[in-house]
């Protein structure tokens, strides 16, 4: 969708190579961004989980996610 918009946004309505890479490479920008976001979210998760000691009933902090 993004390329169609690109080529119908375009002076002269064509789609052109650098066009078609400018879209692509702000693709892979917002992919690794999500990815990064994600695993800052799977560290504040982990920092917060819990388990249950064998040798004690209360619950035990996990240790904290070392990057």
């Amino acid at each position: 969708m993004a390329w169609q918009a690109a080529g119908y946004a375009s002076e002269s309505g064509v789609l052109t190579k650098a066009m078609i890479m400018d879209r692509v490479n702000d693709a892979v920008l917002n992919h690794h961004q999500k990815v990064l976001w994600m695993s800052e979210e799977e560290a504040r998760e982990s920092r917060h989980a819990t388990y249950k000691s064998s040798k004690a009933q209360a619950a035990v902090p996990v240790l904290e996610f070392v990057k």
